[in-house]
This record gives C-alpha cells, structure tokens and sequence, in this order.
C-alpha cells in the first residue's frame, strides 16, 4: 500500500495586533455592598483580587449599579 502525501495550501498570514489584548474584569458595585458585615466584604474584596491575578487580569472595573444600601 503506497500513500501519497500533499502539502495543505498554506493560511494567509494575519497582521500581529501592536500591543497585547487587555483583560478585563468588570463587577457590579453591589457585589461587595451586600456582602453581611465588613469582615466578608473584606474576604470577598481579597477572593477577587487572588482570581484576578491567578488569571493575569490587566483591570478591574466596578460599575456604579445604583444599588447602595443605607
């Protein structure tokens, strides 16, 4: 059994983008506000920050939900 092999056609070549993509992480305000005491916002603040930087994220942005607690 003889096989003959042929060269897939080679890909077009994609420009290389000039600076690194960004990482973003985006979270609600009210994540941390409803958090029940400022010990587990605390704990909680520090839980994303250590998945941030296991995950190499560039920015954290917090939007202004509108959801504040009085």
């Amino acid at each position: 059994l003889l096989l003959k092999l042929t060269p897939r056609p080679s890909l077009p070549s994609l420009p290389l983008p000039s600076s690194p993509p960004t990482l973003s992480l985006i979270l609600p305000g009210s994540a941390i506000d409803n958090a029940q005491g400022s010990d587990r916002a605390t704990a909680l603040a520090g839980a994303l920050a250590r998945a941030a930087a296991v995950f190499c994220v560039d920015e954290v942005v917090v939007l202004d939900d509108g959801e504040r607690r009085g």
